[in-house]
């Protein structure tokens, strides 16, 4: 029961996270959700950033889609120097899959602005948030969407509990009768039974 809590807690989560010194949100959170999207990162120094050696001066925000290869849809936000250490976007994603939000570093900010696609001048830092294809992380979709897969209003649970508690106390002799009418037929039934052994 114990690991249940807590894989649906770490699962709650996943959209927003604080890992040593590096701190991530996407909003809306949630699989499904509507434009706009926006990505908040912040650290404590540079190297939280996980930048490996010759591509530690520039960094930026990159978000890779679910598409077939070749297809990929591929969107970076940033080319911030090493002293840079947040930066928060907001945009309006084409409808679809999205994969993973990761950081890629550069070496130089020639690098960043003529790569942003991370092809071939750049390398990988840390992995913010998803996987890769074909784990899908979020659905870009259009239309009105709260970003829950349900929405429950303040009063819900309040209210679902008074109506409970009504219930019972309404029906509280049915209850004690369809409870207590078997358990007392087993009692004289028991009764019987150790008064005919004798």
């Amino acid at each position: 029961m114990k690991k249940i809590f807590i894989f649906s807690l770490a699962f709650l989560l996943v959209p927003f996270f604080v890992s040593g010194a590096v701190t991530y949100e996407r909003t809306p959170s949630g699989y499904t959700i509507e434009n706009p999207v926006s990505f908040d990162v912040a650290v404590d120094s540079f190297s939280d950033l996980v930048c490996p050696e010759g591509y530690q001066n520039y960094w930026e925000i990159y978000l890779w889609t679910g598409a077939e290869e070749g297809q990929a849809f591929e969107r970076a936000y940033g080319c911030n120097a090493s002293s840079t250490l947040s930066q928060y976007e907001e945009d309006t994603l084409p409808v679809g899959d999205y994969t993973s939000v990761d950081i890629n570093c550069y070496d130089t900010l020639e690098d960043c602005e003529a790569d942003p696609y991370c092809s071939t001048s750049c390398s990988s830092g840390i992995n913010l948030e998803g996987v890769s294809y074909p784990e899908i992380l979020f659905e870009v979709v259009e239309g009105e969407t709260s970003g829950e897969i349900v929405t429950i209003n303040s009063g819900f649970i309040s209210g679902f509990l008074d109506y409970i508690g009504q219930l019972f106390s309404d029906l509280k002799y049915l209850i004690i009768l369809i409870i207590g009418l078997p358990l007392a037929f087993w009692v004289v039934k028991r009764v019987v039974e150790v008064f005919r052994e004798k």
